[in-house]
Order: structure tokens, then sequence, then C-alpha cells
């Protein structure tokens, strides 16, 4: 069982960081029980997720993945890469990050967005809950470059000390929303916090023993 553990996470490790951004090479996923957990491993920076799910696939495409037969993807960014004061708010630096996100997608489709945003608490973090509906005209034009036309785009936005987490889903036609929006949830749920380098070798050992757990 250990042989098998080490192999697959070192695949999958390796998957996730060939089309992972540069500027985060320590990033890497074990298989758990549940699903797939990522950690985090950055200078000032440690977390963990837990992505939740039967059938998981990584996809040959930036941070993403296939959690049984719904896409995700997941976006790191660094907090510096946008342009903000370091005294502004953490929300300040969410909604700046919401709207890099959007214009981006208005060029792309171009063609102005519709956008709602909140802010809720979810476990131990502040995160933006924001979606956006792809026009009518361009639903053949996902925003996933899927080949299923894309209705909606739903992202859960965090900031953990220096690095903007995101988490984003869409919605094809014909799907229901409250299985994205639970799974979604479920992830933020999942964040855990470290206040020193991760220890990938003791964290895998307690998943073999299964006393990891996730809830904060």
């Amino acid at each position: 069982m250990k042989k098998w553990y080490w192999l697959f996470s070192i695949i999958l490790y390796y998957n996730l960081n060939a089309s992972a951004q540069t500027e985060f090479p320590q990033v890497g996923a074990i298989p758990t029980n549940r699903g797939l957990l990522l950690y985090f491993n950055e200078p000032g920076t440690y977390f963990t997720i837990e992505l939740p799910g039967k059938n998981i696939e990584v996809i040959e495409a930036p941070q993403r993945f296939r959690i049984d037969n719904q896409e995700i993807q997941l976006y790191f960014i660094k907090k510096q890469r946008i342009a903000l004061p370091d005294n502004v708010t953490e929300e300040k630096h969410l909604e700046a990050f919401r709207l890099r996100e959007l214009a981006y997608l208005e060029t792309e489709l171009n063609e102005p967005l519709v956008c709602r945003s909140t802010f809720q608490t979810i476990g131990t973090q502040n995160f933006m809950v924001w979606n956006c509906k792809n026009p009518d005209k361009n639903l053949q034009q996902s925003l996933h470059d899927n080949s299923t036309p894309v209705i909606y785009q739903y992202s859960y936005t965090t900031l953990c000390n220096e690095v903007i987490v995101s988490f984003t889903c869409p919605q094809t036609k014909g799907t229901a929303i409250d299985p994205i929006n639970n799974l979604l949830k479920s992830i933020c749920s999942s964040f855990k916090t470290y206040n020193k380098e991760i220890d990938v070798c003791l964290l895998l050992t307690m998943i073999q023993n299964e006393n990891f757990g996730t809830k904060n």
C-alpha cells in the first residue's frame, strides 16, 4: 500500500506541476480515501485543501481537475501581482482580483458580463463568492474551453498570507447549480493553514493511517 501511495503521489505531483504556474513549484497532491489532498508549501504560505470525490482526474490544462464529471480549476496568484498598496484590506485585494478576472473574460467574449458577488466566512477563511453569466450568443464559447456550452461560472476566492487562492467551476447547460455550490463549499471548508512548512512525509503517513482531518 505504501508503494502505491508514493507512486500515485509522485505521478500526481508531476502532472499538477507540469501545468502549474512556475512561481509556485511546491504544490503537490496526495490521494486519500475521500478524494485528493492538495498541499501548498511555499515560503510563508502553507495550507492544504481537499478535493472530495470518487473519481478525480487531472486534466491537461493549468491546475484543472474533473471531480465526478464536474470540472474545476484552481488558481494561485501572489497578491503582489495585484497592483494595490500593502495596507489595503483583504476584501479589497479579493475585489481587485475579481475585477481583473472579469476584465479578462469580457475581453475574451467581447461583451460585458453580468457578475454578482458577496463575502462569506467558510471555516476559518473569508471568501469572495462570485459568479458570471455567459452571454446567450456566446453559449458555445465555454469559459473553460470545453465543447459543452457554459451558462455560468462560479468562483470562491480567498487570501492566504501572500497568496490569492481561487476555485472556479463552470455550470454547463442542463446541469444544476446545487451540486456545484456543494462541491465548492466542501473544498473551501477543508482549507487548513499551517504556521510552518508542511512535512509531506508525515502528511502521507497520517493519510495512510486515516488520522488526517481537514475540518478546522
